[in-house]
């Protein structure tokens, strides 16, 4: 009923009306009145407080024979008080102490109370020692000791000294001989900082936890789980649980283990990832940003049937992130690699200079630009952002801004992304629906486009009050390297993310769902190199190319010290499969690959039985007869093997046969490949 507020003693306002000692008009009409002082309002979980002073006396004659006279009791703890001292010594083990359960240090109110039990039970010795100690606190007659000990602690003012100690005498005092015989350790209560998840077992936790994260069944509740728990537990053997509470608890324990897999994993990230602030750069191409994003503008375009639709499509921009100078871009249906590649180009190509630092999330054809070494070859230092982190890209609150003040001003504008909510980002749709056969086509929407670009950059940035192409051309930085046409011919050349599988076609790669076929041939360039492509059918190699020209690519084999260059190849020769379409060509084509082909066979074949005869080891020398190649010989002759050929063969080596008839092979067979 009572308790200390501001060092005033007070009265709970909860307790007189729950005592029937006031009631709720009464009080209310006194307090407005001035006739008691209110020390504090009521608010949840905290009752109102009146100074115990201030109260008419018929309330404090009905008080004191329920709580008795707070002033006596004041009186009586004031001499036990003069022996509660500091002790730095058991201040520190409490905070350094780290519970058993789980490692964790104790919480501030738990150091607080049994800091105030050690004090308290520090004073108590000193009492039980010192017989004058003990009749200044006690008085004379101390008869009773531990009853008297244990009434005047429980009247301690419990902001200063919230020990929690018990009220009943004994067991105080067997409190009281566990602290001197193990120190202030034994306060710390076993169950301290046990949130009841010591019920659950290492199966039990590892079920709660994959139940909770949810796979393709979702538990919708943790009601429904304690249901879905304690039906397992009957099933296993665990401890059934009786609340919700243990599962509650547990679960916060883990938060971060299942939040993504029950949220998603972007929910998670904003929530668990630690975000750094960061300072812009200050000067010109020191940091570049790029990123693709759809181009909110409408445009009219006419399908199969020749009826107007309207359409959407995407865009690729390089941006300076010292001055926001929007550098390059390139307008495509999807966010490939040669949008990425024609937005770089033109970027540096307007630069001048290689930035020191380029960033790009890794979605899309990065991959392909960075398997190419491209991102490193422009820049020194070439950084992937983690895809659908906005607050990672400068770029893209400064494409928000440059649609929301520019592109907005078209009235063909689409609004902002599908995240946005405000409704000005919005478009006006029946307007749009309205005027289908008004909206820009293609190729004026890109221009459009082009103008909203040239309008940003020539705009005043917000934080300098000039242009930002005036920033950017003012600005200069001495790190960022001149490029000279040898380099912007090196740039451009990049490799493609995945390695190709050369096979009896040559090689084939797709550039979107466009399927490309390259070839090796010869030096006259119509002539396919078989003997390599026998070679090396299986084989992977890297590609490397210019994608504004696909005549030509080079093989990389990868090895331990690097890429090593292979040989170059050329789009491979079609012909037309029908007769009534073949031209002579086609038709000569067909038949000098099929005589290559025979030719090859019959090579692969006697390289084979060469090397079998060396090891005595061919059908012939075994008393058997070689088979013919099908479709090329319609029989074979068989070959005298005699004492002296074995003698002479044995003198020669696997590796000298190939070699030699390979040498036979380039003189002689590839003269009559072809017609």
């Amino acid at each position: 009923m009572f308790e200390k507020y501001n060092n005033i003693i007070c009265v709970q306002v909860g307790s007189m009306i729950d005592n029937n000692i006031i009631s709720k008009t009464n009080y209310d009409y006194l307090k407005n009145k001035g006739k008691i002082v209110q020390m504090r309002r009521s608010c949840y979980a905290v009752p109102a407080l009146v100074e115990w002073d201030s109260l008419p006396k018929r309330f404090k004659e009905k008080i004191i024979p329920i709580a008795g006279d707070p002033r006596k009791k004041e009186q009586k703890t004031v001499g036990f008080t003069d022996y509660l001292q500091h002790d730095e010594s058991t201040k520190t083990f409490l905070k350094e102490y780290l519970k058993q359960q789980d490692g964790k240090h104790l919480t501030e109110l738990a150091i607080d109370k049994y800091y105030a039990q050690a004090i308290v039970f520090n004073a108590i010795t000193k009492l039980i020692e010192n017989h004058t100690a003990r009749q200044k606190a006690l008085g004379k007659r101390d008869t009773g000791f531990w009853k008297n000990i244990a009434a005047i602690i429980s009247d301690l003012d419990s902001d200063l000294y919230p020990h929690n100690l018990p009220k009943h005498y004994r067991r105080l005092k067997t409190k009281y001989s566990k602290y001197i015989q193990q120190g202030a350790e034994s306060l710390i209560h076993g169950g301290t900082g046990n949130t009841n998840t010591t019920k659950l077992t290492g199966d039990a936790k590892i079920w709660i936890l994959d139940t909770w994260a949810g796979g393709a069944v979702i538990m919708p509740s943790v009601a429904m789980l304690l249901s879905a728990y304690n039906e397992k537990a009957n099933q296993t053997g665990w401890k059934s649980l009786k609340s919700e509470v243990t599962l509650h608890n547990y679960l916060d324990e883990v938060k971060h283990l299942w939040h993504g897999a029950r949220y998603g994993e972007k929910k998670s990230k904003e929530k668990y990832t630690y975000h750094i602030s960061t300072q812009l750069p200050s000067m010109r191409d020191s940091l570049w940003y790029s990123d693709g994003t759809k181009l909110n503008f409408y445009y009219q375009y006419q399908d199969k049937d020749n009826k107007t639709q309207i359409g959407t499509t995407s865009v690729y921009e390089v941006i300076d992130a010292y001055s926001e100078v929007l550098l390059g871009y390139h307008i495509s249906k999807t966010e490939n690699y040669e949008a990425q590649f024609l937005a770089y180009k033109m970027a540096i190509q307007r630069s001048g200079n290689r930035p020191y630092q380029i960033t790009y999330d890794n979605q899309g054809g990065h991959k392909k630009l960075e398997n190419g070494n491209f991102l490193g070859k422009i820049a020194r230092i070439a950084v992937k952002t983690q895809p659908y982190n906005g607050k990672s890209k400068t770029i893209e609150s400064a494409f928000g801004r440059f649609q929301k003040q520019f592109m907005k001003k078209r009235w063909f504008y689409t609004g902002g992304n599908i995240t946005t909510k405000s409704i000005e980002s919005r478009a006006n749709i029946e307007k749009i629906l309205a005027n289908k056969h008004n909206l820009p086509t293609y190729e004026e929407m890109c221009e459009e486009y082009r103008l909203c670009r040239e309008e940003w950059n020539e705009s005043i940035h917000y934080n300098t009050g000039i242009s930002r192409i005036e920033m950017y051309n003012n600005s200069k930085n001495e790190e960022a390297q001149p490029l000279n046409l040898l380099d912007m011919v090196d740039l451009f050349w990049i490799e493609r993310q995945k390695q190709v599988t050369v096979t009896p076609s040559g090689i084939m790669f797709k550039d979107g769902k466009e399927k490309k076929y390259y070839m090796k041939y010869l030096q006259d360039g119509i002539t396919p190199d078989l003997q390599w492509l026998n070679k090396n059918i299986d084989n992977k190699f890297i590609i490397k190319l210019d994608p504004a020209d696909e005549s030509l690519i080079y093989l990389y084999k990868q090895t331990q010290q690097g890429k090593e260059f292979v040989t170059e190849m050329t789009p491979k020769i079609f012909v037309h499969r029908g007769k009534q379409e073949q031209t002579a060509e086609d038709l000569a084509h067909i038949n000098a690959v099929m005589e290559a082909n025979r030719q090859q066979r019959v090579f692969n074949r006697d390289q084979m039985e060469a090397i079998q005869e060396v090891q005595g080891n061919s059908l012939e020398q075994n008393g058997l007869n070689s088979p013919a190649i099908a479709g090329i010989e319609t029989g074979k002759k068989k070959r005298k093997v005699t004492p002296d050929t074995y003698k002479k063969q044995s003198n020669i080596t696997e590796l000298e046969i190939v070699e030699a008839e390979s040498e036979e092979y380039n003189e002689a067979d590839t003269r009559n490949l072809y017609m």
